[in-house]
């Protein structure tokens, strides 16, 4: 009897040492994780786009006294451009001292200093007291009309004039005509481009005492040009125009937690799965209010946002790769694979490889 005793009693001690050893098995494989640590690499990533704002609920924003009504000049200097050619030419300044305006015909002689007979190359008015720029082309081909800046009469002028309306050069003639370039459309769209930009800080310090608004900024205020004329008109072949400016500028403020807020939204929403903020850059921000729809209390910003992003590229990663493998082993692999600097940590402190179970298994960036 004591015989089977020592049997069943061995018997037990088993199934108790197999179910411990079942036990630990499934502790450790439910506790066993690898975390995966990628190198974080970030890249600035940019929004730069309109957005639609309601701004219905604030009826005040489209009161008459929100705006101020400004009329701006300025003068543009227009690009001259050049052509090859086997005459000399200069641009020159032509002077006028005299109490009257002088006109000259396109070929008027221009007379150097050394005798170099030169021509002008348009018809030109030049004001009483003033000055005005045209081309002068050498009157011969040929290499003796390269001559230094100086100052040319006007043989053709009455005697007495001569010495009060005459040409001045800054520059060395050259063979590369210069040509004074026609005003285009571009020219005078740029040049009121420009200064519209300027007309909202013009515009705030009245803006504030009408608003009452200490916080208004210039970015707050919308500019709508009423009227724009250039002198000379578009077309013309002239060194430079003024451009005459007459606009409205109204005050919209705008929440800007909420336009922040929108804006970080809009960004994060064209970015790939893949890709996260790591975070928004604050000095890299601007918006600037382009319309204001009164009828449906809609306005249109503009908005520029910048931000830092990373990508980890973690769908490339095969997990069963490194299924098994030991800490060395598998971040082995992920150098081969292209992740440098991968770094793995196995949990808890008793386990020395990668859990077969990919849903242990984690990435994560370091």
């Amino acid at each position: 009897m004591r015989l089977h005793g020592n049997i069943y009693a061995r018997i037990v001690n088993i199934f108790i040492i197999l179910t411990v050893l079942i036990i630990l098995i499934i502790v450790h494989f439910s506790l066993a994780t690898a975390t995966i640590f990628l190198p974080q690499s970030t890249e600035k990533f940019i929004f730069d786009g309109p957005m639609e704002i309601t701004v219905a609920e604030q009826p005040t924003w489209f009161e008459a006294n929100n705006s101020v009504e400004l009329v701006q000049s300025k003068t543009v200097q227009v690009l001259a451009k050049t052509t090859k050619t086997d005459k000399a030419s200069a641009v020159v300044k032509i002077i006028n001292t005299y109490s009257k305006s002088q006109s000259l015909v396109k070929t008027t002689r221009f007379l150097s200093v050394d005798n170099k007979l030169f021509r002008l190359s348009q018809t030109v008015t030049v004001p009483a007291g003033g000055s005005v720029q045209a081309i002068i082309e050498a009157d011969q081909p040929g290499e003796s009309f390269i001559i230094p800046a100086g100052k040319f009469t006007i043989p053709g002028l009455w005697a007495g004039l001569q010495d009060k309306i005459y040409g001045q050069t800054d520059a060395v003639t050259s063979f590369e005509r210069p040509n004074l370039q026609i005003i285009s459309q571009q020219d005078f769209d740029q040049a009121v481009n420009d200064l519209a930009k300027t007309l909202p800080d013009k515009a705030l310090p009245d803006l504030i005492k009408k608003t009452n608004n200490q916080n208004l900024t210039a970015n707050d205020l919308l500019v709508t040009i009423t009227k724009s004329s250039a002198k000379p008109a578009v077309g013309t072949e002239a060194g430079s125009f003024t451009v005459d400016l007459t606009a409205n500028v109204r005050a919209v403020p705008i929440d800007q937690q909420f336009l922040r807020q929108k804006a970080e939204d809009a960004l994060k929403a064209r970015l790939p799965e893949n890709i996260s903020v790591v975070n928004f850059l604050p000095d890299n921000y601007d918006y600037e209010i382009t319309s204001l729809d009164q009828t449906k209390g809609t306005m249109i910003v503009q908005v520029h946002l910048e931000a830092l992003v990373s990508s980890s590229n973690t769908a490339e990663i095969n997990l069963a790769d490194l299924q098994g493998k030991t800490k060395t082993e598998a971040e082995q692999i992920l150098s081969t694979q292209g992740y440098q600097d991968v770094r793995i940590e196995l949990w808890p402190f008793w386990v020395t490889h990668v859990p077969i179970l990919t849903d242990h298994i984690q990435i994560a960036s370091s």
